[in-house]
């Protein structure tokens, strides 16, 4: 059960409650001004920033449905739908659906929403392609259930090998230059 959507809604956006036990209004307020997207996430100089309230009593996950311009953001890999935790963007993406420009987001609060693209997208070998760019063998990486965004990997095993080994030679350097150094030592004692 959804409160319906009044006042200030965007066209095609769509709020569903896990669990609403006192009916309410929920409402969508657009808006050009929002905090600041940074980090792996860009958006366009004009984006708009959406401000869902709801005077519904409701427990449990929300999702939010927002439509995109698939001019802006034509890879639909790349589409992100952040929500503000009151200190910084959150990815709460779990669906985009290309076919009618839509991306569906999870959160357990209502607060401004954006939709955003990812700077780069993953591919298999666990690095990142610039946006533009053509990954090769690139999927989109799935969401944890809890709507966080799952960290992109980065190969450690050739970087600790190569640390390990750097770390063994400054040790035999340093061990050498002891014994040398104690060798002489002793040389001028005699």
């Amino acid at each position: 059960m959804s409160p319906e959507i009044t006042g200030g809604t965007a066209p095609g956006a769509k709020v569903t409650f896990a669990q609403v036990s006192a009916a309410g209004t929920t409402s969508v307020a657009v808006s050009s001004a929002g905090p600041p997207v940074s980090g792996v996430f860009i958006v366009p100089a004009s984006t708009t920033y959406y401000d869902v309230s709801t005077t519904a009593t409701h427990t449990g996950s929300i999702i939010l449905c927002l439509p995109y311009d698939p001019t802006t953001y034509p890879d639909p890999r790349l589409v992100r739908l952040l929500h503000w935790n009151g200190t910084s963007w959150d990815d709460v993406t779990k669906s985009v659906d290309s076919a009618n420009s839509t991306v569906c987001g999870t959160s357990t609060s209502l607060s401004p929403f954006v939709v955003a693209q990812r700077a780069a997208a993953p591919n298999t070998s666990g690095s990142a392609t610039a946006a533009g760019a053509t990954p090769t063998a690139a999927a989109p990486r799935p969401i944890p259930a809890n709507g966080a965004a799952r960290p992109i990997p980065a190969s450690t095993s050739g970087g600790f090998l190569i640390g390990l080994i750097v770390m063994v030679l400054v040790v035999v350097v340093i061990a050498a230059w002891l014994l040398i150094r104690r060798h002489k030592s002793s040389q001028a004692r005699l």
